[in-house]
């Protein structure tokens, strides 16, 4: 599965998000080569797929889906800065 899913890394971030979802629920502490953990690559596919879901044309549902996507991030690490004022700005559309 973590294979599967990194082979969807920068492709289809929505792919990677439900792979590494996955291994993360049952091994979130397998690393690959890069010493990078599933449960931090679930993390980052996560934004990452929010970004897709807002640069989808800015129509409302998709503003929502971003929401969603950002919000199951920050429940796992989070947010920083950048990802803190993307989600504020998703609000004052």
């Amino acid at each position: 599965m973590y294979i599967i899913g990194a082979s969807f890394w920068e492709l289809d971030w929505s792919k990677a998000v439900y792979y590494f979802q996955q291994v993360a629920d049952q091994a979130p502490n397998l690393r690959d080569a890069s010493n990078i953990t599933a449960a931090q690559r679930y993390y980052q596919s996560l934004l990452k797929y929010g970004d897709d879901q807002v640069e989808k044309g800015g129509r409302q549902k998709d503003r929502c889906l971003a929401l969603d996507t950002w919000g199951t991030a920050q429940n796992i690490g989070g947010l920083d800065e950048e990802y803190t004022n993307k989600l504020m700005s998703c609000f004052k559309v």
